[in-house]
């Protein structure tokens, strides 16, 4: 979000396998950051898109979208383009759901961490339950 402000365009994060395209696999081989000149949510170096970062997930961390969202762009003023919001769930090797941690993203493009609530299990609240439930791991 802050990337995108500063450089005054679109910015995607969009998860990859290969560290250099968006790709059709999942979160936890990894993202990829980058100016989306064009706004099509894909790293097209013709376009004028520019790689600003990668990820690699070498830590076997399980990472999943709320939505099965393949990205999230934002726009100059920090305003995501996409509908919805979308939590992104981050859970360590060994799945326990105590451990595991999300980053939420609303329409407006502001980004929270989630906290355990009132209920003072040590778990984790998922921010977009209905029902008021715990992050899980799968």
């Amino acid at each position: 979000r802050t990337e995108a402000a500063s450089r005054n365009t679109i910015v995607t994060i969009c998860r990859s396998n290969d560290e250099a395209t968006c790709a059709a696999g999942t979160w936890s081989n990894g993202w990829v950051i980058f100016e989306d000149r064009d706004g099509d949510g894909s790293v097209d170096a013709a376009d004028g898109d520019v790689l600003i970062d990668v990820f690699r997930n070498n830590g076997d961390y399980t990472i999943k979208a709320s939505d099965s969202k393949v990205r999230l762009s934002f726009n100059s003023q920090g305003f995501t383009t996409d509908a919805g919001n979308t939590l992104l769930t981050i859970c360590e090797p060994d799945n326990e759901a105590v451990y595991a941690r999300g980053l939420y993203v609303n329409r407006s493009g502001l980004v929270m961490k989630t906290r355990d609530g009132s209920d003072t299990d040590s778990v984790h609240d998922d921010p977009i339950s209905t029902t008021g439930g715990d992050l899980t791991c799968p």
